[in-house]
């Protein structure tokens, strides 16, 4: 007939779904929180990867097609930039 304990809530329902996430990190010793930071950065720039290089590709081809004059001007910034790193 009747339930022992309060009513159930909305807040009580999501309770335990916030309990179970949390416990991960309650149970983590100092290795394991290292390890699951430099997991999240490995993963930031792994996603990051990608929109990055297409960023970098659109400017070089941008300013190859630009003309005549604007791909003498990146032929001498390739040209900086390989001798710089000599």
């Amino acid at each position: 007939m009747g339930k022992d304990g309060p009513p159930e809530t909305a807040e009580t329902k999501a309770a335990p779904a916030l309990r179970s996430f949390s416990s991960v990190f309650m149970h983590a010793d100092g290795v394991d929180v290292a390890l699951m930071v430099l997991g999240l950065m490995g993963a930031m720039g792994d996603g990051m990867s990608t929109p990055v290089m297409m960023l970098i590709a659109s400017r070089i081809f941008t300013d190859a097609g630009s003309g005549p004059g604007r791909l003498q001007q990146f032929r001498s910034k390739m040209n900086e930039v390989h001798e710089s790193h000599l």
